[in-house]
């Protein structure tokens, strides 16, 4: 027989006298709040419900690195355009257009307008010309009645009084005629003038008709525009989220597979690893974790009474040697019985 099984004998000889003792009343109770065990335990506990909850675990890997956590892909924006902004573009498109045709009816009746204008010139000049070669005609027509009565003696006759009235009856004749002539051209000048003044007010008000239903033309097939692209975009945005959506799924689907493979390699290792320390001890892991607990006891123990402390360590021998394994607590208890 080994001597650390003769230890063990030894001091579990030792715990069942003591705790015969303590069943018969010869060792007094004289636990205290302050010096009860129940922390000491409670933290042990935690340290083994810690230890055998991560024994043997593989972390889990940040997924993010290997399962990208989107696709990544990047919505389209639409800021869809105001009333105000819609006519500011149309107007921007049309009004070159109508400004042109209005700066060409106004070169061309600007144009036409000179011309008369200058007409009307031409024919007052004519006319002057005209009434000063009648006045001229009818001075000459008078100078020579004149003399012609005067060379036959007939400047107070009746004669010369019939002519005199005869040249002033055909001087104002002619005047009527050359009046009437020009004030004929005057009014084909004046006619002229108001059709072309009113051809191009007609012409202004046909192109203002025309830009008015050309903008709101405009205006709706830049609106329906508007909407064709919000809708494609809404569409597209959508589609995103639908592969985005299929995407989550899959992902999801996939961290589940991977975490399935990693509980089953971890059940495979905690069998194997149990049976190990089933056939060759606790593993040097285990090991080091109850050396952890034991160091955490005797420092508690230790700062007791002692017949309090070895009391306590009898006592709680089976779930003292649960948690700091058995040579851990026969160790324990040697510590403590031997001070």
């Amino acid at each position: 027989m080994s001597k650390l099984v003769e230890r063990a004998e030894e001091v579990a000889d030792k715990v069942l006298s003591d705790l015969k003792k303590l069943l018969r009343g010869e060792l007094k109770n004289r636990e205290t709040d302050s010096e009860s065990d129940e922390e000491l335990l409670r933290k042990l506990r935690d340290l083994d419900a810690s230890y055998s909850n991560n024994k043997g675990k593989i972390p889990a890997p940040d997924y993010s690195q290997t399962i990208p956590e989107t696709l990544g892909l990047v919505p389209k924006e639409f800021v869809p355009v105001s009333d105000e902004e819609l006519i500011e573009q149309a107007e921007g498109e049309l009004l070159p257009g109508y400004q042109s045709k209005v700066d060409s009816q106004h070169l061309t009746s600007g144009y036409k307008l000179d011309k008369l204008g200058a007409e009307e010139e031409s024919l007052k000049q004519n006319e002057v010309y005209d009434s000063q070669a009648l006045d001229h005609e009818l001075s000459e027509l008078l100078r020579r009645q004149q003399s012609a009565v005067i060379r036959q003696g007939l400047v107070n006759s009746s004669i010369n009084t019939v002519g005199q009235r005869e040249i002033a009856d055909y001087g104002e004749a002619r005047k009527s005629k050359l009046n009437a002539y020009y004030d004929l051209k005057y009014g084909a000048l004046a006619a002229e003038v108001e059709y072309t003044n009113a051809t191009y007010q007609n012409a202004l008000k046909e192109y203002d008709l025309k830009y008015a239903a050309d903008l709101e033309k405009k205006m709706a097939s830049l609106k329906l525009q508007q909407e064709k692209r919000l809708e494609e975009i809404n569409k597209y945005n959508l589609n995103l989220a639908k592969q985005e959506e299929e995407y989550q799924k899959k992902r999801l689907a996939q961290i589940a597979e991977e975490e399935k493979k990693r509980k089953q390699i971890e059940e495979q290792l905690k069998k194997t690893r149990n049976l190990a320390e089933s056939v060759y001890g606790i593993s040097d892991a285990t090991k080091a974790e109850y050396d952890k607990r034991y160091q955490e006891a005797i420092n508690f123990y230790s700062g007791l009474n002692s017949d309090v402390a070895k009391q306590l360590v009898a006592q709680n021998a089976e779930v003292l040697a649960g948690l700091l394994g058995e040579e851990n607590y026969l160790k324990l208890y040697s510590e403590i019985n031997n001070k």
